[in-house]
């Protein structure tokens, strides 16, 4: 068994000019084995992520607060809170906070990305 809760998950900033905020619940590296990973992600107005592909893994965008739109294989789809979306392994996509409030998501990664841009990040300290 493993319990967190957001409070105690680190947070990271993605590069300029991306101006996004992620946080890894869990993964792999947080409990060995895992056959997922659970993260938040923060857009702030403005803000955008780099168009890109997981290869094995499905993505799924859970939208809490805010509005954006996100480009999945060439679709557009607008996001506001409750809208989930289920991105299958290697359809290319990328994500716009559309609003003047963040959007943010809780994202599921199945199996646990290969890539992990967060941990890549600057940690964000208090």
């Amino acid at each position: 068994m493993f319990i967190t809760t957001l409070d105690e998950a680190r947070t990271y900033r993605s590069p300029l000019p991306h101006i996004r905020y992620g946080r890894i619940l869990f993964d792999e590296k947080i409990i060995p084995g895992a056959h997922m990973g659970l993260y938040t992600m923060r857009f702030e107005p403005g803000g955008e992520s780099t168009k890109h592909v997981h290869d094995t893994e499905v993505e799924v965008f859970f939208c809490l607060t805010g509005k954006g739109r996100t480009v999945v294989a060439g679709k557009e789809i607008a996001l506001e809170p409750g809208k989930v979306v289920y991105i299958h392994p290697g359809e290319e996509h990328q994500t716009f906070c559309a609003g003047d409030e963040p959007l943010e998501m809780l994202c599921i990664f199945a199996p646990p990305p290969t890539d992990n841009p967060p941990r890549e990040w600057e940690p964000v300290t208090e």
